[in-house]
């Protein structure tokens, strides 16, 4: 519903780490679809995303390129493929200096 989707969003926003936020914030974006594949269609850009935790594009950016490096996310096109969604968990649950 609307309210739990604004109560989320919401305490996505009280994370302190903004790595963390990110990370957070990608996990309620996505949504599983066919094959258990874990995806976010149509992904917001750096920028957006930025806006979006409130948190400067170049922070996205360095805590993105973890998540690339590490395989735990991979881009295809304008979709977002969560490959290893344990890990992201992991991560937005911990605090991580970028």
């Amino acid at each position: 519903t609307k309210v739990r989707i604004s109560t989320t969003y919401r305490a996505i926003l009280g994370i302190p780490n903004a790595a963390q936020r990110l990370y957070a914030f990608i996990q309620q974006l996505a949504k599983k679809g066919v094959g258990n594949l874990i995806t976010i269609e149509n992904c917001p850009n750096q920028q957006e995303l930025a806006s979006m935790v409130n948190v400067r594009r170049e922070t996205v950016s360095r805590a993105l390129k973890i998540l690339f490096e590490q395989n735990i996310i991979e881009k295809d096109g304008k979709r977002l493929i969560i490959r290893n969604a344990e890990r992201l968990n992991e991560l937005a649950n911990t605090a991580t200096k970028i």
